[in-house]
């Protein structure tokens, strides 16, 4: 082997050793830094006299909400998407599957359509901000309307929570929790007393 190819087989050698080592550190595994959060039922349990029965349809979210990674706001004013926080199931179906243990705790039967209770009022939830800035404010807002079986009657509230946000995720996550459980215990406090739904 004269000089020349000795140079060059050294100087691919050196390529593909070089090459392998890249290789090699980016299939090595990775710590996964995802952390999964759920929503909680929070609400206190109260004592009922007579428990109602309700229908809850599909609940209605932001469509920023429709995904598994958690947004927040910017202090700016942009959005903020985590790559690693992320709700542990569907936005939508979380808030569901909370609220229909929170207003189970307040005395309230609630069927999650379409597993419904025949003759029972339809209660409809829409969600238009769940979003928080941290170190900045948390916005829960939204309407709910319960619609009497034969949709001849029907009863409806406004609901607005801001309060001071934390500095972490899991304060959000947190805030959301409180939110649901307080939106829980206004709507049972509301329907019960309404005449729609004896």
């Amino acid at each position: 082997m004269n000089a020349k190819n000795f140079i060059t087989a050294a100087m691919l050698a050196v390529s593909v050793f070089g090459l392998t080592s890249c290789l090699g550190g980016m299939l090595e595994p990775k710590e996964d830094q995802t952390v999964f959060y759920m929503m909680r039922p929070t609400a206190e349990k109260s004592a009922v006299q007579k428990r109602i029965s309700v229908n809850m349809m599909p609940i209605t979210i932001p469509q920023y909400m429709a995904r598994n990674n958690i947004v927040m706001l910017a202090q700016n004013g942009t959005v903020e998407i985590s790559e690693f926080d992320r709700w542990a199931e569907a936005p939508q179906g979380g808030f569901e599957r909370t609220l229909l243990e929170n207003l189970s705790r307040n005395g309230i039967d609630a069927f999650s359509y379409p597993a419904v209770s025949r003759g029972a009022p339809n209660l409809k939830i829409y969600v238009y901000d769940c979003i928080a800035t941290f170190g900045g404010n948390f916005l829960f807002k939204g309407r709910w309307q319960l619609d009497s079986a034969d949709a001849a009657k029907s009863v409806s509230g406004d609901f607005v929570l801001e309060k001071p946000c934390g500095a972490s995720y899991a304060d959000f996550v947190k805030d959301v929790d409180a939110a649901l459980a307080a939106l829980s215990s206004d709507i049972a406090k509301t329907i019960s007393k309404n005449t729609t739904t004896k």
